[in-house]
């Protein structure tokens, strides 16, 4: 049986779900409370359905859960899911997708299925015995795309939430944040990088643009003081809203056209209440300001009260000092004196002494020169008596081997003429008659002997001859 229902009333009529989160397993506990005190639209039925009668046996469709179907094809996917939770969450995607009078299945583009499947998990968790649906940051990332791209303004807030905690890096925050109309989560990454201890990488600066960062550098530049460093105290936030004024206009005005009602005014609430409580802030800020000054004023009071005493005091006591100073510098200049004249009296004894010991020392030295002179000289004696003794003995030996050279000389000579006459007498006698003598032999014989004389003197040997 087929039946179509009016639609008089919103997502909140119908179903509302109240979401619990756990920040530490990133999960979300529905809990379902049936709001029975809100009337429903009437739901007709097309079909030949009549109203409730004993007679007729006729049945009335429940006024909660007699929902109808719709099909979706996403990417070739059909996906079979009741209507009402679409149909309640999002006006625009409402207007946009379901005022088609055709019964085939409703187109979704800009989508994949594995991201169209991640956001009905949400929408219509699985049954299961625990109430507790876990979802993981990327899941909330794609709910959060979805929601922002069909105007699914409760679930869009409810990703936010859910990713607040986990959203750390300013890269990320500040590209989610402009996909996703989220102004705030732009504003904590650009702040982030104007604070970041180091230069923003190339990396950085092509996810974000070339533009942005040069202009964070530029408020870089702006916030440093005259040592180069960043100022704590500067107004971060006015500066990047004055060069990102018309990126955050527009982010804003994004984000204003994905809330609803009831969450602006809630906003609008809290906006009031934090000016309130800035205010209140402030007023107890200048209150403990003023006391502290006051304090401040009196502690200063004391302090040089203290410090007038303290110097009073100061000037007894350099007075007292200056005093002792002063004594003290004329008993060492008198001392200096008396050390100055014991040093001249010694210097004197020093010199009297040195005099003393260099005339001792030259008549030393005059001694000890005239015992080398001396010594010298009985050494030169003794060298000279030595010389002369072996003088003489050299001269006796050289008479007595003269002595010993003639004798043998006179001896050999003496031989030689007995020899001779030896000879001429045995000639004499064997031979009857005498025959002359030559004069050549004779001759060379005078010769010989004057050569053995010569060879004699001279100490070379004799001819024998």
């Amino acid at each position: 049986m087929l039946a179509s229902f009016k639609v008089c009333t919103s997502w909140e009529t119908f179903l509302k779900a109240t979401l619990h989160y756990n920040e530490h397993n990133c999960s979300i506990t529905l809990s379902i409370h049936y709001l029975h005190h809100i009337a429903f639209a009437e739901m007709e039925c097309l079909d030949n359905v009549g109203k409730r009668g004993p007679r007729l046996g006729a049945y009335l469709n429940d006024e909660v859960y007699c929902w109808g179907l719709i099909s979706f094809l996403v990417d070739g996917y059909v996906f079979n899911v009741p209507r009402n939770p679409f149909a309640m969450g999002s006006e625009y995607f409402t207007t946009k997708y379901l005022q088609s009078d055709d019964s085939g299945p409703v187109a979704l583009e800009g989508v994949t299925p594995s991201q169209f499947r991640t956001f009905l998990k949400l929408v219509f968790p699985i049954h299961s015995t625990s109430t507790t649906v876990a979802l993981a940051k990327p899941e909330w990332l794609t709910i959060l795309t979805l929601s922002t791209l069909w105007h699914f303004l409760d679930l869009r807030k409810l990703a936010i939430e859910h990713l607040d905690p986990q959203m750390g890096d300013p890269i990320e925050l500040i590209m989610a944040g402009r996909a996703e109309y989220v102004p705030r989560w732009v504003m904590t990454g650009y702040e982030a990088l104007v604070f970041k201890p180091g230069p923003i990488t190339e990396d950085e600066s092509n996810g974000i643009g070339d533009r942005t960062a040069v202009r964070l550098y530029i408020i870089r530049h702006t916030l440093r003081d005259g040592e180069g460093m960043l100022g704590i105290g500067a107004n971060v936030n006015g500066l990047i809203r004055e060069r990102f004024g018309e990126e955050m206009g527009v982010l804003e005005m994004g984000d204003h056209e994905r809330k609803s009602l009831a969450t602006i005014l809630q906003e609008k609430v809290e906006v009031e209440e934090a000016s309130r409580l800035r205010m209140e802030a402030v007023r107890l800020k200048e209150e403990e300001n003023a006391r502290r000054m006051k304090d401040e004023e009196e502690r200063l009071l004391r302090l040089k009260e203290e410090e007038d005493k303290e110097k009073e005091i100061a000037k007894l006591k350099a007075k007292e000092e200056e005093e002792k100073e002063r004594t003290r510098l004329e008993e060492k200049n008198a001392r200096l004196r008396r050390l100055r004249e014991e040093e001249e009296k010694e210097r004197a004894r020093l010199a009297e002494e040195r005099k003393v010991a260099e005339e001792e020392r030259a008549r030393l030295e005059q001694e000890r020169q005239v015992a080398e002179e001396e010594e010298r000289k009985w050494k030169l004696a003794e060298v000279w008596k030595e010389f002369l003794d072996e003088k003489q003995k050299e001269d006796q030996k050289l008479q007595w081997e003269l002595a010993e050279r003639i004798r043998r000389r006179n001896a050999k000579k003496k031989k030689q003429e007995e020899d001779v006459a030896r000879v001429q007498h045995a000639h004499q006698q064997s031979l009857p008659v005498p025959r002359p003598v030559s004069m050549t032999s004779v001759g060379s014989r005078v010769l010989t002997q004057r050569a053995s004389e010569v060879n004699f003197r001279n100490g070379l040997p004799v001819n024998s001859q």
